[in-house]
């Protein structure tokens, strides 16, 4: 049961990171139809021109195959020492996608 609850966490943490990544694509007037879409774009967007810092990828990425996992994997694991330390890097990300999509 208490794993359960971690791994539900996990794809609370995921959405915000996603609808984030989506904005700043959104702000670029590209609008993927998939979520292997939206990770494609915000790398070759975002990530592959240096506008956004690669650990935030890596954290996408490993947060999209975390989330699957948790979705749709019998016996997904998760360690629950990770997820403070996941929160804390999509909230990092969320205040960066913000300051590109809302500039001062």
């Amino acid at each position: 049961e208490g794993e359960g609850c971690w791994l539900d966490s996990l794809s609370k943490i995921y959405y915000p990171d996603f609808y984030a990544v989506n904005a700043l694509l959104i702000n670029l007037q590209l609008n993927p139809k998939t979520h292997n879409g939206t990770k494609s774009l915000f790398h070759k967007e975002f990530i592959l021109k240096g506008i956004i810092n690669k650990k935030f990828g890596f954290l996408y990425d490993h947060l999209t195959a975390k989330r699957f996992e948790a979705d749709y994997e019998k016996f997904a694991l998760i360690d629950e020492k990770e997820v403070p330390e996941y929160l804390k890097s999509v909230k990092e990300f969320i205040i960066k996608a913000k300051e590109i999509v809302s500039p001062k």
